[in-house]
C-alpha cells in the first residue's frame, strides 16, 4: 500500500526562468521525504515551466506538474494548486525562493510536538538579488499562541515557509480570491481558529529586488491592505486603526526612500499620522526629491 503523503509542497511559478532550478531543487532535496510537489505556472511567458518539469521528471519525487493556460494570479493560483494537493500539511514556495535543506524537517518535527498549532511560521532570511547581501527577518522571536489581534495590530509574520494544516485551511475556504494581500487575510482567519507556532531557526531565503516581486508594486499592495481593513475595521476598529498605521508608515518609508515624487508625496500628505517615524518619511520624501 503507498504511503500516506504527509505535505504537500505547493510551487507556484510566473517567469522565473532564471531561479526555477534552485527552488525546485531546494525542495527535492529535503531531508524530510514524505512530500509530494504540485508544480503549478501561472502562465510565465519565458521557459519556468520547460525548466521546472524536466527537473521533477528526472527526479524520484511524487509531483503533479500544470501549465495554466491563463494568469490567475497569486490567490486564485495557490488555491488551485492546493486543489491537487493530499498532504496532511502544506507549505508554499514561490518559483524565485529556496529552502534550507532542513525547513521541512524542522517545523514537521515542531508541529507535530506542538499539535495546538495550526500554522506554524519560522525564521528566515530575505536576500537581495542586486547586491547577492542577506538579512535576518528576526534578531528575537516573535510570539506564538493565539495571534489574531496581534495580527490585526500588525505582528510581522514571515509569509515564506509557513507550514499549514490542510484540513484548517480547507475549513476557512483557503485563500480569498477577492483580495491582493492574500497571506495576511488567511492568517487572520487561521489565527481566530487555532494557535499559530514559532520555529526561530532561519530556513528559508526570500529573493527581492529581481525584478518580478509582487511587494513592490505600491499600488496593488496598497489596493490589497485596503481590503483588509475594510473586512475587519467595523469588527476591530481600534486594531485595524494600529495596523492601518504600521502600513502606511511602510508605505510612506519606501515611497520616500526609493521612489521620491510629487505622487508619492501626495500619498504621504493625504494619509497623515500624528506620528514620529511617519512624518519624518515627509521631510525625506521633499529631501530626495530635490536631489
Amino acid at each position: 500500500m503507498e504511503k500516506q503523503v504527509l505535505v504537500s509542497i505547493i510551487i507556484l511559478s510566473y517567469n522565473h526562468e532564471r531561479f526555477i532550478t534552485r527552488s525546485i531543487l531546494s525542495a527535492i532535496h529535503q531531508t524530510f521525504t514524505n512530500f509530494e510537489i504540485i508544480y503549478i505556472d501561472n502562465n510565465s511567458h519565458d521557459r519556468s515551466y520547460e525548466k521546472g518539469l524536466k527537473i521533477l521528471e528526472d527526479s524520484p519525487i511524487k509531483f503533479y506538474a500544470e501549465k495554466i493556460s491563463i494568469n490567475l494570479g497569486i490567490a486564485k493560483g495557490l488555491n488551485y494548486g492546493l486543489s491537487h494537493s493530499n498532504g496532511e500539511f502544506v507549505s508554499f514556495l514561490a518559483g524565485d525562493d529556496w529552502w534550507d535543506i532542513e525547513n521541512l524537517f524542522e517545523k514537521i518535527h515542531y508541529a507535530n510536538a506542538n499539535p495546538q498549532y495550526g500554522m506554524v511560521y519560522g525564521n528566515g532570511y530575505a536576500y537581495n538579488n542586486l547586491t547577492q547581501k542577506i538579512n535576518l527577518f528576526y534578531n528575537r522571536p516573535p510570539a506564538s499562541g493565539w495571534l489574531f489581534k496581534n495580527i490585526l495590530e500588525g505582528l510581522s509574520i514571515n509569509p515564506h515557509g509557513v507550514l499549514y494544516n490542510h484540513k484548517i485551511l480547507k475549513s476557512i475556504g483557503c485563500f480569498d480570491e477577492n483580495g491582493k494581500v492574500e497571506d495576511l487575510d488567511l492568517w487572520l482567519r487561521i489565527a481566530k481558529i487555532t494557535q499559530i507556532g514559532y520555529v526561530h531557526k532561519a530556513l528559508i531565503f526570500y529573493r527581492y529586488n529581481n525584478g518580478n516581486n509582487i511587494s513592490n508594486n505600491f499600488d496593488y499592495m496598497l489596493e490589497g491592505c485596503q481590503y483588509i481593513f475594510n473586512k475587519y475595521v467595523q469588527e476591530y476598529p481600534k486594531e485595524v486603526k494600529k495596523l492601518q498605521l504600521k502600513q502606511y508608515t511602510s508605505f510612506a518609508y519606501t515611497l520616500a526612500e526609493h521612489h521620491p515624487s510629487l505622487k508619492s508625496l501626495k500619498f504621504i500628505l493625504k494619509n497623515y499620522k500624528l506620528d514620529y517615524l511617519y512624518n519624518k518619511q515627509i521631510i525625506k520624501c521633499l529631501i530626495n526629491m530635490s536631489k
